[in-house]
């Protein structure tokens, strides 16, 4: 009887694995953060997985990670169509948008430090950090405002905290994520 070792190999697990998860999601099967976007009034919840937010995005991922058991998020000031597309990216690796919509996902995945979204952009239209912000009109696109966590360990309150980002160039100037955590402040006395 031989031991010897067998690789055994799937070409298709991984576009399996997130058609699946894609697909849960839009059935709302084993969600377990909703993230609410609010942008000028326009208010809209987002179920997700938080597996799947914090393997896309640098900055989910550093709350998720931090917190115990996160199950609300909310972002302020974020176009609620951008985030959706967002959303549909990472779950599925791609999205379908018009043109000029692609300047506002470029700066949300910035922001939300999706990098495979942002070289994605960036190839689709030779998006740069620089030539970015010069080209996109401030009303296109404001910068998230907050971020906001509900837990079990908070017993249903907001938790918040300060968190400021630093920009990756040295010409450019810091930057300001505003998507921030805030504390109430009955939790501040604590």
């Amino acid at each position: 009887m031989s031991h010897e070792k067998v690789q055994i190999i799937s070409l298709s697990h991984h576009q399996t694995l997130l058609e699946e998860m894609h697909q849960l999601r839009n059935l709302g099967h084993l969600c377990d953060i909703t993230v609410q976007v609010d942008h000028k009034g326009d208010m809209r919840e987002f179920e997700a997985h938080q597996v799947v937010l914090a393997a896309s995005s640098g900055y989910f991922k550093s709350i998720l990670v931090a917190e115990e058991s996160v199950k609300k998020a909310l972002l302020c000031d974020v176009p609620t169509a951008v985030f959706d597309a967002f959303l549909q990216y990472v779950y599925t690796g791609q999205i379908e948008v018009e043109r000029p919509m692609i300047h506002n996902i470029f700066k949300m995945a910035e922001l939300l430090e999706c990098v495979d979204l942002v070289d994605a952009c960036k190839a689709v239209s030779g998006l740069t950090v620089a030539n970015d912000t010069e080209r996109l009109h401030p009303d296109d696109l404001t910068e998230p405002k907050s971020y906001e966590t509900t837990s079990p360990t908070t017993r249903g309150r907001k938790s918040t905290q300060s968190k400021q980002a630093t920009s990756k160039s040295s010409k450019d100037p810091p930057v300001s994520t505003g998507l921030e955590k805030t504390h109430t402040e009955e939790e501040k006395e604590r």
